[in-house]
């Protein structure tokens, strides 16, 4: 707990229960979040009201909810939580989740509060983010249901697009309605996969498939400007590079997918011969706006997934994520009759080198090793950080005598990492591993976790090992 309050996200207070509700006593990491150390909160110069954003003073600090607080109390409330602003001592704004719980004497009276805090500043970011997708999305299809009879088919179109999960379900929407929204004729979707200069084809429809595999921003007019272009064999005939260079190359749009300002893809679509440019102009241009904001929407869905499941140092699985995935692969190995193995591995003197280093330059080497882990492992692999020095591996399908080879390449290669200070200092690393399987070990989640610890815990005796669940089995450095 020591360590978790000290190294870990969550800020711990103490405050009198009295107005401005003054610091008794703070956790080691509170100078992460507010700026000033525990030394300073706790001197009687700072109140921790003063921290607090003054729009949110009136219902978290204010004289009048000191009073509410002391109705709801004699009233019962044992704790209480919320989310609000501070106001950190660069005058940084950030979000905080605050659980706070009442600390009675015996005789009924308030000894003190206790609060945990939590930043939270990128969550709200990211899930302001969503909400305004989601509301601009709302937008567009409140004005889509006031347009003319011949956006029908757009409205369906966009139905399906609201409930697509994934951007690949999107791919399917257009690929199956696309055509019959331009009567038949040929059209691609580009988006962008990371780089910056170039967008990737993603899906394509109609007859004509001779679509180029990815699009250079340079070559595309539409793209360049970050509007609608039009290629029109009547009146305009300024062709876009990676459109085919044939004498009868069809009239055409490129209309980017656009989020924010941001192009993030491109709908190129053929124009249906006889047609008026205009109609098709709208057309496509109020489906890559709705293909715009769908996507957006999913992926930043996908970013809070990942963020929910992934530790945000190391990269790796955290272990609410471990747990489901060790309940899900015992069952499908019971189910096949295949073994299940973990590692269980502890970085040595992990309590010195932060001594002798400081956090941040461990930091530093804890994202390394996850970076390292992450290309140790197999695909299908599951690696998790397990606790604050401590990383567990499930190794499906690995019977316990493979995953003891690799639990001692993997000790060999954290070896090769070390922490280094500014002023040039540095000590390799080493590591603690224990190895357990099922059904060797164990036949359930909690069985096969308790036999790996207590092979790590035997290990760490020794330090720089690999030792094997109810086994004295070891190869020491």
């Amino acid at each position: 707990e020591q360590r978790l309050f000290a190294e870990g996200p969550i800020v711990v207070l103490r405050w009198k229960f009295a107005p401005g509700y003054p610091v008794e006593i703070a956790s080691d990491n509170a100078a992460q979040l507010f700026g000033y150390t525990s030394a300073e909160l706790t001197s009687g110069a700072i109140r921790y009201a003063d921290l607090v954003h003054e729009e949110d003073r009136p219902r978290i600090t204010s004289d009048q909810a000191l009073d509410r607080a002391r109705e709801k109390i004699s009233a019962g409330l044992t704790s209480t939580e919320g989310d609000y602003r501070i106001v950190s001592k660069d005058g940084a704004i950030r979000w905080v989740h605050d659980y706070t719980r009442v600390i009675l004497d015996p005789h009924g009276d308030v000894r003190y509060l206790q609060g945990y805090i939590l930043d939270i500043t990128d969550r709200v970011q990211v899930e302001s983010e969503l909400l305004h997708a989601n509301q601009q999305l709302k937008n567009w299809v409140e004005e889509l249901e006031q347009r003319n009879a011949s956006a029908n088919l757009l409205n369906s179109i966009g139905d399906l697009l609201q409930i697509c999960n994934t951007v690949e379900d999107t791919f399917s929407v257009l690929e199956q309605y696309a055509p019959h929204m331009f009567k038949g004729q040929p059209g691609v979707l580009y988006l962008s996969d990371g780089q910056p200069d170039q967008l990737d084809l993603c899906v394509q429809w109609g007859e004509r498939k001779d679509n180029k595999p990815a699009v250079l921003i340079s070559d595309c007019w539409g793209l360049r400007r970050s509007r609608t272009h039009l290629m029109d064999n009547n009146t305009v005939k300024l062709r876009c590079r990676h459109v085919s260079d044939l004498p009868d190359t069809p009239s055409y749009l490129c209309v980017p997918v656009s989020v924010q300002g941001k192009n993030i893809g491109l709908l190129h679509q053929v124009l249906p011969s006889g047609s008026a440019s205009d109609q098709w102009q709208q057309l496509a241009e109020a489906l890559a706006e709705q293909l715009g904001l769908v996507i957006a929407n999913i992926r930043l869905r996908e970013t809070l997934r990942e963020q929910a499941l992934h530790d945000p140092l190391t990269g790796l699985y955290n272990r609410y994520f471990m747990e489901e995935s060790l309940e899900r692969e015992l069952a499908q190995a019971e189910r096949a009759q295949q073994p299940v193995s973990l590692i269980m591995l502890d970085l040595d003197h992990f309590k010195t080198l932060n001594t002798r280093f400081g956090h941040p330059n461990v930091d530093v080497m804890l994202a390394k090793f996850g970076e390292m882990l992450r290309g140790f492992v197999r695909q299908g692999d599951i690696p998790c950080r397990y606790g604050g020095d401590e990383f567990l591996v499930i190794f499906p399908g690995a019977p316990i005598e493979a995953a003891f080879k690799r639990a001692e390449q993997l000790r060999q290669q954290v070896k090769l990492l070390a922490v280094r200070s500014e002023n040039g200092d540095e000590k390799h690393i080493s590591a603690s591993i224990g190895v357990a399987a099922y059904p060797e070990n164990a036949t359930n989640a909690a069985a096969l976790l308790r036999a790996v610890d207590a092979a790590l815990y035997q290990a760490k005796t020794i330090h720089d090992t690999v030792i094997l669940a109810e086994s004295s089995d070891s190869i020491v450095a």
